[in-house]
């Protein structure tokens, strides 16, 4: 999250005129931050407009992120980016009474301006439910939830925000703002990680960092167009912390530990072995597949690109296939290429463009122990391979009937 002044209000020459007539002003609207929750979709939290009109008695919270579960296909449209998403109204107290229930925080801050632009502003939220507009396609790090309720308030905020402060950098990328949320759920935060390639590794601009519900609420108060936030429920439920190591660290070292011995220590069996490397090589495969579908597929930036596709490598295949059919020369081939892209990564590790979890280390650290094993202890595993298939061809007590070679007779 943002380090800024969220307890202190940038002061402008209107700032002091703006706040006088917010509060002599029937209608207000305010800025709703919420904190995150523990279903998959709250994990980041929330952030909607509230409207409130002392002259006809309403109070209504504009939330721009609903979406329909039973709409076909839903998981598929959302990770190809087709999925929309819609702007809906509730009452106030409807919507508290979904935060206090799940003990999730609540903030509250006022948009700074005139009566006359908060009502413009109110009137196109009223706009924006109409049938033909209230539908958009959502994009998790540039058009969601809170970016288009900072876009609205920005547009109509009279105390202007100077582009050199929005296009500043906050010293962030996109990856590590998203750790204080996903890091304590390790398997989540593993895979979030794997499926996001060097987009998510940009640094963020304070314009962008408010894709985070929580950001947005200190860049609102930072920058004047909203007054500091305001306590309106105390929810307890926070995130669970990361974790050094995390589990899937601790298991993917285990795992490489064990495979290590497999090969040194364990007496050589050629068909366990090989059935080792197709497991391996197959689940990589797999792996980059989704990864390279994802890329060519879906409409979501942040998931092209991905450079997890140089060890987790669709052309896999070619070693799966070959080690099962004993294709010697194909499976020397390839696997030449694919360490050269193993060691690529493990020398580059620090310095490639995309960040690489630290939990991939014995991942990968394991895919080329396997890969050099293979190429260079072959010739041990053809001659162990050839006298395991002449063992199986011998059958006890049966004779061919020609004599022995060993026989005079």
């Amino acid at each position: 999250m943002l380090v800024l002044g969220a307890s202190s209000l940038a002061i402008t020459a209107q700032t002091p005129k703006l706040i006088l007539a917010q509060a002599k002003s029937p209608l207000k609207v305010s800025i709703l931050t919420s904190g995150p929750g523990q279903q998959l979709y709250a994990l980041f939290g929330h952030t909607a407009l509230r409207v409130r009109d002392a002259q006809s008695g309403t109070d209504h919270v504009y939330n721009f992120g609903t979406f329909d579960e039973d709409t076909d296909g839903f998981y598929l449209k959302f990770l190809a980016g087709t999925l929309n998403y819609q702007i809906a109204r509730t009452t106030y107290q409807q919507y508290m009474a979904e935060y206090i229930a799940d003990n999730r925080w609540v903030f509250e801050q006022q948009v700074l301006a005139d009566p006359d632009v908060l009502q413009l502003l109110a009137d196109s939220l009223e706009k924006l439910l109409l049938p033909e507009n209230r539908n958009y396609l959502y994009s998790f790090f540039t058009n969601n939830c809170s970016t288009r309720v900072f876009d609205l308030v920005l547009f109509y905020a009279q105390n202007p925000v100077p582009s050199d402060t929005l296009l500043k950098p906050v010293g962030h990328t996109y990856r590590k703002a998203l750790r204080p949320y996903i890091g304590g759920y390790e398997w989540l935060n593993v895979g979030i990680n794997l499926l996001l390639g060097p987009f998510a590794d940009q640094p963020m601009s304070l314009l962008q960092s408010t894709f985070l519900p929580e950001n947005l609420m200190y860049v609102s108060a930072g920058t004047g167009i909203a007054t500091p936030p305001q306590s309106v429920f105390d929810g307890t439920f926070t995130p669970p912390a990361p974790q050094e190591p995390d589990v899937p660290m601790i298991l993917f070292w285990i795992l490489l530990l064990l495979l290590i011995a497999e090969a040194f220590v364990m007496k050589p069996a050629v068909r366990r072995s090989d059935i080792i490397d197709i497991i391996l090589f197959a689940a990589s495969a797999a792996l980059g597949l989704l990864l390279l579908a994802l890329w060519l597929w879906s409409h979501h930036l942040p998931l092209h690109l991905n450079l997890n596709l140089l060890w987790a490598n669709p052309l896999n295949v070619l070693a799966v296939w070959s080690i099962a059919t004993r294709h010697k020369l194909l499976t020397r081939i390839w696997l030449i290429v694919y360490l050269v892209l193993l060691s690529f990564i493990i020398i580059n590790w620090s310095r490639m463009p995309q960040v690489f979890p630290l939990e991939l280390m014995p991942i990968v650290t394991l895919l080329t122990f396997r890969t050099v094993n293979r190429l260079f202890r072959f010739r041990q595993k053809e001659a162990a391979a050839d006298e395991e298939v002449m063992e199986e061809t011998h059958v006890p007590g049966h004779s061919s009937g020609l004599p022995e070679r060993n026989n005079p007779g």
